[in-house]
């Protein structure tokens, strides 16, 4: 596409608000239209944010000629359906983390969208941090050698009072969905699909997970562990190893604010050296914090 795109955000919770805040930063962009279950909370969104026309039924937002692409921020369980809606209608769709409850729904979601020509990608916004892509590019261009480990985490107790999504099944509770979409991406970016999985954990009887470790099998010799958490804190790191030294990032790893290379083996001295250039990215995801 060229020229200005003209987005629909559909969910109006705190995330389409910080969302909002930062489309109006970016060039070529303009926000004509916000979606909600209710005409009543559309309005009072539209009033509050001045984006232009609200709509309580999500297929009348569809049919508008004048939305080109539509931000996806409701519950989990609803973003399946409503991307594919918007597919269907031929609008092109960046879905909130996690993009679908199954690998069969992506899947499917990823197909109908090559079928009918249209843009469709989850929105992990650490994909986007200037340090996050200058780490990829380090680690591509063999600094610290065959990538080998990654280690990651993310947690913090979140109080049975809420928010709500953290706790309630039909909203896609739990630690994975919310948290470890983060370390396992992270993961992903770095070493790739991995061979095995396995996993330790605490599920409740309702289905909502507590928290998880983790590890990742690789071809080669590679390991990745990954933990998330919403009874006790973790630390959001994350470290990758090669067979020539470390990248350890600065910050929290899912809006890093620097890192690290540090080449050398014991007993020889190390010889650490910056190699992200610090940035001014938020130190605060606004997608989990509590």
């Amino acid at each position: 596409m060229t020229g200005t795109t003209r987005w629909a955000i559909v969910g109006t919770g705190g995330i389409a608000r910080r969302v909002l805040q930062d489309l109006r930063l970016t060039e070529n962009v303009e926000v004509v239209a916000a979606g909600s279950r209710t005409q009543e909370t559309a309005d009072r969104f539209c009033a509050e944010t001045g984006v232009p026309r609200g709509y309580g039924d999500y297929d009348e937002l569809l049919r508008d000629p004048d939305v080109d692409l539509v931000y996806i921020c409701t519950p989990h369980p609803m973003h399946a359906d409503y991307a594919r809606r918007a597919i269907l209608a031929r609008k092109h769709v960046l879905v909130e983390k996690p993009m679908t409850m199954s690998v069969a729904d992506a899947v499917e979601l990823r197909d109908l969208a090559a079928e009918h020509d249209v843009f469709l990608m989850e929105a992990l916004w650490t994909r986007f941090n200037p340090n996050f892509r200058r780490a990829l590019a380090i680690a591509a261009d063999g600094q610290i050698g065959e990538l080998r480990l990654a280690q990651t985490g993310m947690g913090f107790p979140v109080p049975a009072s809420g928010p709500k999504r953290f706790w309630d099944p039909a909203l896609g509770g739990g630690a994975l969905w919310d948290l470890g979409v983060y370390t396992l991406s992270i993961v992903h970016a770095f070493l790739g699909s991995p061979r095995s999985i396995s996993a330790a954990g605490e599920v409740q009887g309702d289905g909502v997970d507590r928290w998880e470790a983790v590890t990742l099998d690789y071809e080669g010799g590679g390991v990745a562990v990954a933990v998330s958490s919403i009874v006790f804190a973790v630390p959001p790191t994350a470290s990758i190893g090669g067979t020539k030294g470390t990248l350890v990032f600065s910050g929290p790893f899912f809006s890093p604010t620097g890192g690290t290379v540090t080449l050398g083996r014991p007993l020889e001295p190390p010889r650490p050296r910056t190699s992200l250039s610090p940035s001014k990215a938020s130190a605060m995801c606004p997608c989990s914090a509590p």
